[in-house]
C-alpha cells in the first residue's frame, strides 16, 4: 500500500519534488531539536549562574560581616586609645600645673 502511494506521488510531482519536501521535513526536525538543544543549554547555564550568584553574595555576606566586626573592634580599640590619651594629657597637666606654681 505504501509503495502504491510513493509511485503515484512519484508519478505526480516528481522525484525532485518528493526528495525536496522529506529533505524540508528533515531540516525542520533537525533545527527544532537543536533549537531545543539550545534551549536546555540556556536554562543549564542560567542555572550555573544563578547558583554562583547565590554563592559569591552570601561569601560577600561573610567577608563584609567579618570586615564590620573588625571595624567595630578596631573602634572600640581607637575610643579606649583616646581616653586614655585624654587621661595622660590631663595628668601631664597636672604635673605641668603643680611644677608651675612650685616655682
Amino acid at each position: 500500500m505504501l509503495s502504491k502511494e510513493i509511485i503515484e506521488l512519484l508519478s505526480q510531482y516528481g522525484f525532485t519534488a518528493i526528495l525536496l519536501t522529506l529533505l524540508m521535513i528533515w531540516l525542520g526536525k533537525y533545527l527544532e531539536k537543536n533549537r531545543q538543544l539550545e534551549q536546555d543549554d540556556r536554562k543549564k547555564e542560567r542555572a550555573y549562574f544563578s547558583r554562583e550568584i547565590k554563592e559569591q553574595r552570601t561569601l560577600f555576606g561573610n567577608t563584609i560581616d567579618k570586615f564590620d566586626d573588625k571595624l567595630d573592634k578596631f573602634a572600640e580599640a581607637l575610643n579606649t586609645n583616646n581616653s586614655r590619651l585624654e587621661r595622660v594629657e590631663t595628668d601631664i597637666t597636672k604635673i605641668k600645673d603643680k611644677l608651675e606654681t612650685r616655682d
